[in-house]
């Protein structure tokens, strides 16, 4: 699996919140770094909502367990 996909062109985005990403031991991780306390949780937000949506997906759609 590559992170590329995920990492954002950060020539279009100075003035917004910073993330990174990591890998460890099939752990993903993803930190994040805001100039603004609003803008840091907008962010932070947004990744949870994604992150909600996405495991939800996974449940309906994904294997089935016996």
């Amino acid at each position: 699996m590559t992170l590329l996909p995920l990492i954002r062109n950060e020539e279009y985005h100075s003035s917004l919140p910073k993330f990174q990403f990591s890998e460890l031991f099939l752990m993903f991780y993803r930190n994040f770094e805001a100039v603004e306390a609003r803008f840091l949780r907008a962010s932070f937000s947004a990744f949870v909502d994604v992150l909600t949506l996405t495991t939800k997906t996974i449940e309906e759609f994904g294997p089935k367990k016996e």
